[in-house]
């Protein structure tokens, strides 16, 4: 579930930018944005209640494990959530700041950042995890 939030603004960025309609770029941006933040609260309920999520990706010697403990959670909660809330109000003060062919572009530009926030807030911190677990000395100072 951690990767459908990324690939749901990904999709959604590209989506706005093919559509080059306006409506239609803030539709797409405000639905992918509710959806992706209801998906990171139900996240976060599922670590809260059941502990860590750790996915392995590939085979043995070429394997990615993603690792979403409860600070990933809490981080892609509030991307998506104030993202949402940035793209809401964007809505009526958007056509002032930028003119009418850019706006697909706006809504492009902050989907796709806040997809990458979350990527990197899923994989990057995940890797710090198990670097940390790598090195037995750390590992005992950080039990």
């Amino acid at each position: 579930m951690p990767l459908a939030i990324i690939i749901i603004l990904i999709l959604a960025a590209i989506m706005c930018v093919a559509s080059k309609n306006t409506k239609r770029a803030k539709t797409i941006s405000m639905v992918s944005l509710a959806v992706c933040a209801a998906i990171s609260v139900i996240i976060t309920g599922m670590v809260m209640s059941g502990g860590d999520i750790i996915m392995v990706m590939g085979n043995e010697p070429f394997n990615i494990s993603l690792k979403v403990g409860l600070i990933e959670c809490f981080m892609s909660c509030l991307f998506t959530i104030i993202g949402f809330f940035i793209i809401w109000a964007s809505l009526s003060m958007i056509s002032h700041d930028v003119e009418e062919d850019k706006i697909p572009l706006f809504y492009f530009l902050m989907l796709a950042l806040i997809g990458t926030l979350c990527a990197v807030v899923f994989l990057i911190i995940s890797s710090l995890y198990l670097y940390l677990l790598s090195f037995p000395a750390l590992q005992q100072q950080v039990s």
